[in-house]
């Protein structure tokens, strides 16, 4: 059987046993345990060990769902896709048309299911939370009155105030109200659709963007959509950091995409460059 979640071997370990046990020709099996341990060649040995991790907690230990989540796992960790130029992260939003899926899918919402998602989509899209903080989202989190959530990140540890409109409250509330059919003890906001009713893993708001009809699943993007979007609103790098719950605004251009017009209208001198100009022109 499927090994508990709370075993005292390595989730990678416990992955590869499960998946040598689950077939009678061993020959599967063995090819099947390669191509797992090869993606932490593609990735990285943490996100190989985070998503056997999800893969135990969620009682599904397979190649296949190992393959389809690690991905999203990626996303999550922050591991992105480089290009050949120089090591450079490539940085990529939403489409146009993903966002107005997104928002077509949310308006039409009406199965449990699909409510769920909307309102993990809206958070989503309302305040760029990471998958792993929505999935962790408690009835104390969110403040109907004031209009924000408060959490302390996942990934960070530290403590995340995000202001939320009532479009997003709206469909937390009507998720709630009708999208639950049995809520149990727990106070976790989103829960499974089947009983035992258990807090969802972040894997399903990749699902949710799948559902939407997006040409893309990792909801990570949803994030760096906006950041990007923020910035060309007008705001600052400083603001724009905040709002994504870091702590500095070193790392806001992993999540960032501008268009040259925007570029051109933040020209830097090179006195605020710190770099000296030298040769024939210095001292023009």
């Amino acid at each position: 059987g499927i090994p508990h979640p709370r075993s005292s071997f390595a989730p990678r370990s416990v992955a590869i046993k499960t998946i040598l046990a689950s077939r009678k020709l061993e020959v599967q099996t063995y090819r099947l345990c390669v191509g797992v341990l090869n993606f932490s060649k593609k990735y990285s040995r943490k996100v190989l060990e985070t998503t056997c991790k999800q893969a135990v907690e969620d009682r599904k230990i397979s190649y296949s769902y190992i393959k389809n989540i690690i991905a999203a796992v990626a996303e999550e960790e922050g591991s992105e896709t480089y290009n050949s130029m120089g090591g450079e992260k490539i940085v990529k939003i939403l489409s146009p048309e993903d966002k107005a899926k997104i928002e077509a899918y949310c308006e039409n919402a009406k199965t449990p299911i699909e409510l769920r998602d909307a309102a993990i989509l809206r958070i989503g899209m309302d305040t760029a939370l990471r998958a792993s903080d929505i999935v962790s989202l408690r009835k104390g989190n969110i403040d109907w009155k004031n209009k924000f959530i408060q959490f302390d990140q996942s990934k960070t540890r530290r403590e995340h105030l995000h202001p939320v409109t009532n479009r997003t409250l709206n469909a937390i509330l009507r998720y709630r109200r009708d999208g639950i059919t049995r809520k149990g003890s727990t106070d976790f906001i989103f829960l499974s659709t089947q009983a035992p009713y258990r807090p969802i893993s972040p894997v399903a708001c990749n699902y949710a963007m799948r559902r939407a009809g997006c040409s893309v699943t990792d909801f990570h993007r949803i994030r760096r959509t906006y950041a990007t979007d923020t910035l060309k609103s007008g705001a600052t790098i400083k603001e724009t950091a905040e709002l994504l719950g870091q702590s500095d605004t070193s790392t806001v251009h992993k999540y960032v995409v501008l268009d040259d017009e925007r570029m051109r209208l933040c020209p830097l001198s090179l006195s605020e460059t710190g770099l000296a100009l030298k040769g024939r022109y210095a001292d023009d």
